[in-house]
């Protein structure tokens, strides 16, 4: 739940706007122990439908917009080496 962390109210707003259910998680890893970043795609609300998992390996240490859409490197690995890394 949002009231849990300390969020910017605008951010959720933002949010908000986009869907009815937000979610907000707390960072986890560090030097030693990275966390790998897996992703599921989930269509639709009333019946969704997800897609197989994926892990995203980023060209540097965060994955944002410019990881994502410019710069080049950043890499989806699905699901088989998911249980083999």
């Amino acid at each position: 739940m949002a009231t849990q962390f300390k969020v910017p109210t605008t951010n959720v707003e933002e949010a908000a706007k986009f869907d009815r259910k937000i979610v907000i998680e707390q960072g986890v890893g560090g030097n030693k122990d990275k966390a790998r970043e897996i992703e599921c795609s989930v269509l639709g609300n009333d019946e969704p439908v997800s897609s197989i998992p994926g892990e995203i390996v980023p060209v540097k240490e965060f994955y944002d917009y410019n990881a994502k859409y410019l710069d080049e490197g950043s890499s989806n690995c699905f699901s088989f080496c998911l249980w083999f890394r």
